[in-house]
């Protein structure tokens, strides 16, 4: 349930394009109301850029807490969606705290994101990504022209974002559709597979009753036949022992 606005904490948003202050208004507000800055800039998610994202300096992050900064290390992507969940977690945190959440940078996904929220999106898959990024933009431009002109038409030859998220989309479709098809080809593999053994168990089957009647008939002979031998040679014994006792 969505709680109404006079029943939420506050929270301070300061956002802008980059060097318009920001950050030390950001600092002059976080000084005056016990506040948590929280950082809302893509770049200064990661610990390697800090100089290049003018993050602000330790002297100014030990003044007061400062959350989200250099958290990332460079390699490591960090999606709107990842960044809003962090988001959340630390403004509800700073809530508890009894400070005022200051969410401050210039990156308005983000920002939407945490206000309005996000499409799910599926993770794309690691292969996928390093086919595309091998691609020029001309490449990535060109194939994405083949599998959708729309595409392609809509989006500058020269849009290396906007270029490379259409590819993505495209790559991961046929990446899903290559799936299902497999997974009916090997769903068919093994029913047939199944089929094919049910037939071989019972031929197998088979052929053992076969085999155990055919055995209980040889056994069955060879047992009447050790039997009238069994009976000749005891009658031929009683004859002879009744010989040898008969008098002369």
């Amino acid at each position: 349930m969505n709680m109404p606005a006079s029943q939420k904490p506050p929270l301070a948003l300061i956002a802008g394009p980059t060097a318009s202050g920001k950050s030390a208004l950001a600092l002059k507000l976080a000084e005056a109301a016990g506040g948590t800055i929280v950082n809302a800039d893509s770049a200064q998610v990661y610990r390697d850029l800090a100089i290049v994202s003018a993050r602000p300096t330790a002297e100014e992050e030990a003044r007061v807490p400062h959350a989200l900064y250099g958290y990332r290390d460079g390699g490591e992507i960090c999606s709107a969606a990842d960044w809003a969940a962090d988001a959340r977690t630390v403004i509800t945190a700073a809530h508890a705290a009894g400070r005022l959440p200051v969410l401050v940078g210039g990156t308005g996904l983000y920002i939407r994101t945490l206000i309005d929220g996000i499409a799910p999106v599926p993770d794309i898959d690691t292969g996928v990504r390093a086919a595309v990024r091998a691609l020029s933009v001309a490449e990535a431009h060109e194939a994405l022209g083949r599998e959708d002109p729309e595409a392609a038409a809509r989006i500058r030859s020269s849009d290396t974002t906007r270029t490379a998220r259409e590819a993505y989309t495209r790559c991961l479709r046929a990446f899903e559709t290559r799936s299902v098809e497999s997974r009916m080809a090997v769903d068919a593999f093994n029913t047939a597979l199944a089929t094919a053994c049910t037939a071989e168990k019972t031929a197998y089957h088979d052929a053992v009753v076969r085999r155990e009647t055919a055995t209980r008939a040889t056994r069955a002979t060879a047992e009447q036949s050790a039997t009238e031998e069994l009976n000749d040679a005891l009658t031929n014994s009683r004859e002879r022992f009744e010989m040898a006792m008969a008098p002369e």
